[in-house]
């Protein structure tokens, strides 16, 4: 059976089950948090960050990740805090993608959660979708990074709000990821024509990042472009804009 027709009839078979869809940061890859354990009590960013957010005990609470869970500010207004603590305390500049690059980089199989990793293999042996949706991937991780960190590969749909332009708890960020999931299901159920992108909503929408390779006709993958029969990382090819005011957190309307 051609593998288009296969994945259609499977997508058939499974399409009334849900989807399989992640938060990034947290529950697949390890927290700051966790990873200033391993720098111990000497490093700056183990002083900033041990016994912080939601390590922190009791009786000596985190007010700014208070103020995070109770959504009176943004993650990403949390993590410019401390940024400009670690860099008070000599770990160096102070932007959130310094900070970050000393605990994250290199990219390293170690940064992700096993537990979640076999979650997704089940899931994609059931026949599920794998959805990532994420407000800071890209705000908070150079490209090179995201690139090396091929748990992605393995993700059907990504969605970035520091792409999107909203962020989490607006209810249009999940209403793109819903769009996108159930795009996928669509074209994998009529049979995707060579050269369509399956994770955009509505048919007809090309690949975006690849590029022809030669007479031969074939395609060569641009960087963080999908794998054949994959979306790219960024849900539908575009790149972020790094210097782009940073959307609010907005309130549920």
């Amino acid at each position: 059976m051609p593998v288009v027709e296969e994945r259609a009839e499977r997508a058939s078979r499974n399409h009334h089950l849900p989807a399989l869809v992640f938060d990034f940061g947290g529950p697949v890859l390890l927290t700051p948090f966790e990873l200033v354990e391993e720098l111990g009590p000497a490093a700056a960013a183990y002083q900033l960050l041990h016994g912080r957010g939601p390590m922190a005990p009791a009786d000596h609470p985190d007010v700014d990740w208070a103020d995070l869970m109770a959504g009176r500010i943004t993650e990403r207004t949390y993590w410019d805090h401390r940024a400009a603590e670690w860099g008070e305390l000599g770990g160096g500049g102070e932007s959130i993608r310094e900070m970050i690059a000393h605990l994250f980089e290199p990219a390293r199989p170690g940064l992700l959660r096993a537990g979640a990793l076999q979650l997704m293999h089940d899931a994609r042996v059931a026949g599920h979708r794998i959805g990532v949706l994420t407000n800071d991937l890209h705000a908070f991780h150079t490209d090179e990074w995201i690139a090396q960190m091929h748990v992605l590969d393995e993700v059907d749909v990504l969605v970035d709000g520091s792409i999107e332009g909203y962020l989490k708890p607006h209810p249009r960020l999940y209403e793109v990821m819903a769009e996108r999931l159930d795009g996928l299901r669509r074209h994998a159920l009529r049979g995707r024509p060579a050269g369509q992108h399956p994770g955009c909503a509505g048919a007809g929408h090309p690949m975006r990042g690849v590029r022809p390779a030669g007479p031969r006709g074939g395609v060569r993958r641009a960087a963080g472009a999908a794998r054949p029969g994959r979306p790219g990382r960024h849900g539908v090819g575009r790149k972020p804009e790094p210097d782009r005011p940073q959307p609010p957190l907005a309130s549920p309307p």
